[in-house]
């Protein structure tokens, strides 16, 4: 395999980059106290798809992305899978690497099998909804749907403006999030055409 420069130090600044993105991303407005105990993470991507039974998730995904695949550990019982993809002029243009550049994160949470969707939105912090516009009050949501499965949405404030879109799916809770500097970002319509083609892979471990 030739050794290419450009993907290399791609891979790096998404490994090094990938922890504070995930801690931005699902409640960062804390101590870190997670740790990732793997992590895998490409080189700018050409258009593609996502196929894992770890995370549960198959979708298409657009050119341009650097992609970061991560096992999180809270510290807790709570460990997850979470792909993160990042704008590779993105990543070059980024003055410091824990500041970190505008992103989308998909998260898969295991949930006991009686959880809620509502009651996990408002409750979890992995969900940012401690962040969300005022407009959304107690139990206003967007309402939505993801690979056939209901899903409620919202935008929130943080080091970027933001949106989340949370669905659950046989004992699995998925936070899909991006985040932008201008409305016309083309990392928006990025996401919502991720959104459209997520399939669930029941067989997910």
């Amino acid at each position: 395999m030739k050794f290419d420069p450009r993907s290399f130090t791609c891979g790096v600044l998404i490994a090094i980059g990938v922890g504070v993105l995930a801690f931005m991303a699902l409640g960062g407005h804390g101590a870190m106290s997670m740790q990732m105990e793997a992590s895998t993470s490409t080189g700018v991507l050409p258009a593609g798809t996502f196929d894992s039974k770890h995370v549960g998730l198959h979708f298409d995904y657009p050119a341009g992305y650097a992609q970061a695949l991560n096992h999180i550990n809270e510290g807790q019982e709570d460990e997850y899978h979470q792909v993160v993809f990042v704008k590779g002029q993105q990543l070059a243009q980024t003055d410091a690497v824990w500041e970190g550049p505008p992103a989308i994160t998909i998260a898969g949470i295991d949930v006991p099998a009686d959880t809620n969707l509502e009651y996990w939105v408002m409750h979890d912090k992995r969900s940012n909804w401690s962040m969300a516009y005022p407009a959304y009050a107690e139990g206003d949501f967007d309402k939505t749907t993801v690979g056939g499965e209901p899903a409620l949405s919202f935008n929130y404030e943080g080091q970027y403006t933001a949106k989340a879109v949370v669905v659950l799916h046989k004992g699995r809770m998925y936070v899909f999030a991006v985040s932008w500097v201008a409305q016309e970002d083309q990392i928006r319509q990025d996401f919502e055409n991720i959104i459209h083609t997520v399939k669930f892979i029941d067989e997910a471990n």
